[in-house]
């Protein structure tokens, strides 16, 4: 299991819905499902073709029902392997959120460099969403 953790100038109900949206539009674009955030909060099941190498995949997506502004999951199941990733949410002040990341693969196989990487991309990926959610709240 890998975990990272983060504090974004954010509210939890910001970073939550945000969230919720993105997951929806992947959906949209890889399913061709009209789904929203909204639709999400009763949590989701579905799937699609994934190519690794030459090879292609039936992968099935499931998302759990969400507990608002404070957990968000989803499990991914291709070729008989299941991962699991999770975003908890605690609220500290009204725009400032610690969110924590955990990606788990059943396994006890995450070394230093996997580790690093999720780290990397994870830290990447929590300050384009603080950026996003900023820049949208200002606009507002």
């Amino acid at each position: 299991m890998i975990t990272y953790s983060g504090t974004l100038k954010v509210s939890a109900h910001e970073f939550y819905t945000t969230m919720l949206e993105q997951m929806a539009a992947d959906i949209n674009q890889k399913t061709g499902r009209t789904m929203s955030g909204k639709d999400l909060e009763k949590g989701c099941r579905y799937k699609i073709k994934t190519k690794r190498g030459n090879k292609i995949y039936e992968s099935l997506i499931d998302i759990e029902k969400p507990v608002r502004d404070r957990k968000i999951g989803s499990t991914y199941t291709i070729d008989g392997k299941t991962y699991k990733m999770i975003y908890e949410i605690k609220p500290m002040e009204e725009y400032l959120t610690e969110v924590t990341y955990i990606q788990d693969d059943g396994t006890d196989k995450n070394g230093f460099f996997a580790r690093r990487l999720v780290e990397s991309n994870t830290k990447t990926r929590f300050k384009e969403f603080e950026k996003y959610i900023i820049k949208n709240r200002n606009n507002e």
